[in-house]
């Protein structure tokens, strides 16, 4: 996943993240099931506008298509 900081890129900039539950409907991903809950803190240095966090999707092998969604 990409997150992108936006109006302007002067000085440090951190952000606390966590993946999450959006609710209990058919289209949303189960923690532990469908994918590893992570949280962490990224770092945007002075005139950095780009970072990347790495959600691992978990394996559903009975489940060839899947749509659902989660929240970071």
């Amino acid at each position: 996943m990409v997150v992108l900081r936006k109006n302007g890129s002067d000085g440090v900039v951190t952000v606390d993240f966590t993946t999450v539950e959006l609710d209990k409907t058919e289209h949303t991903a189960t923690p532990g099931i469908d994918y590893e809950t992570i949280s962490g803190v990224l770092t945007f240095e002075h005139g950095e506008t780009r970072k990347t966090i790495n959600i691992k999707i978990l394996d559903r092998p009975t489940e060839e298509v899947r749509d659902e969604s989660f929240g970071v």
